[in-house]
């Protein structure tokens, strides 16, 4: 049994007077939808300003820290739960993923559970340092596991051109369509003006309130929204920041990547002090995932392709895990091979190999280091193919990754 972390910090309360407003609004919608039926149907309109607004206030208050009471007492964390002063706040298997959050009050620690519409819990820390260090004991740090957040929708981010490019043209569309269903049916019109005005605000909807998905890993980050995916290796990145800007009249806080080409990425997080602090935290875990993928090693060229055909490659793979090497090409050791595996900066093809390499040993260590690498990748086809390697996977099917992570057309150039 592992030694207990034991730290002083300072527990902060959600805010009940937000969250208790949240669930009066949800009270009302039995109510207001007997209304609608038995008095007049108009009221239960207001059923979706409830839910909405009943949503947004619980929300504020699980997540809002500015203000908020804050109670002192010994964190301890155990083997299996987190505990402070006296009360056990949540079991270890129960926590998701944590982030430190640097802010105008103090150093937080976020720790988000699996449920995602659970609270989360915010400790108040007396360093950056302490914050991380609670995070590698709970195994929550960007050694071991990529981050995966809900951030602002990617709509909230652009220009101000862009929103209206993309509302305009099917709001225009809407109304002269309208005008033709009440030119063409004046009496029975109606109901297919209605399903148009909805099928409108659906579209708005969506584009203003569905989240972009964000995971954090150590070669880099991936968005993911309305079915629009995008990796983005570190390596593209060459300065990052958290950024306040006001978009339409409304202000709007998030993380913005420069890139390669004086490309610029926003990463938007919200408008209230939630932005701000979750902005602060998002570009936290991104510099901590960087600093983590800096491990140093160099790429072997034993380990690329070299214009070699799939199964010559795999032969060769083998071979230097086996130790057998020609008098002319040193033996690569184990260790070696799984720190470039872990190696963030390295090419996805050398980190590759040096997994196949590695598995000769086929002890349990090697395949756990290769499972914790492929969770802190961000990189959806790197990630799949340490996975697949760390499972078993046969000759056949280890020759079928090699070729999608360095296709045969591509392999002649020597990556």
């Amino acid at each position: 049994m592992a030694e207990p972390l034991r730290m002083e910090v300072g527990r902060v309360a959600p805010k009940a007077l937000y969250m208790g407003l949240g669930l009066a609004l949800w009270g009302l919608v039995i109510p207001l939808l007997l209304a609608g039926i038995l008095v007049a149907p108009p009221i239960a309109f207001g059923v979706v300003h409830c839910v909405l607004f009943g949503a947004m206030a619980r929300r504020y208050g699980q997540r809002s820290t500015r203000g908020a009471k804050v109670t002192p007492g010994t964190l301890v964390i155990t083997d299996t739960a987190v505990e402070h002063a006296g009360e056990r706040l949540a079991l270890r298997s129960e926590l998701q993923q944590g982030t430190v959050v640097p802010g105008a009050d103090g150093i937080l620690v976020r720790l988000d559970r699996r449920s995602r519409h659970s609270t989360p819990i915010h400790l108040r820390v007396g360093s950056e340092a302490d914050g991380l260090a609670i995070l590698r004991k709970l195994g929550l740090d960007a050694d071991h596991t990529a981050a995966e957040l809900r951030i602002a929708s990617r709509f909230m981010g652009m220009p101000f051109g862009r929103q209206m490019a993309l509302m305009m043209p099917p709001l225009v569309l809407m109304m002269v369509s309208a005008v033709g269903v009440a030119s063409a049916l004046p009496h029975a019109g109606a109901p297919i003006i209605l399903l148009m005005v909805a099928a409108l605000f659906a579209y708005v909807f969506s584009l203003v309130f569905t989240p972009t998905k964000l995971r954090i890993g150590t070669d880099g980050l991936i968005t993911r929204w309305l079915g629009k995916e995008r990796f983005i290796p570190f390596a593209t990145i060459r300065a990052f920041e958290v950024y306040t800007s006001v978009i339409a009249g409304k202000t709007q806080h998030g993380v913005k990547l420069a890139l390669e080409r004086g490309e610029e990425v926003l990463l938007p997080t919200g408008q209230t002090d939630i932005g701000v602090s979750e902005a602060q935290g998002l570009a936290a875990r991104i510099a901590e995932a960087q600093q983590s993928g800096k491990s140093g090693n160099a790429a072997s060229t034993t380990l690329l392709r070299g214009g070699r055909p799939a199964k010559d490659w795999l032969r060769a793979l083998r071979a230097a895990g086996e130790q057998v090497q020609d008098l002319r090409t040193p033996a690569i050791p184990q260790e070696v091979l799984l720190r470039l595996v872990e190696d963030a900066s390295a090419d996805e093809a050398a980190r590759i190999g040096a997994a196949i390499a590695a598995t000769n040993a086929a002890d349990a260590e090697t395949k756990q280091r290769l499972r914790v690498a492929a969770e802190v990748s961000a990189s959806p086809k790197l990630r799949v193919a340490l996975d697949r390697i760390a499972e078993g996977a046969s000759e056949d099917q280890l020759a079928e990754v090699l070729d999608d992570i360095d296709p045969p057309q591509t392999a002649a150039t020597g990556r």
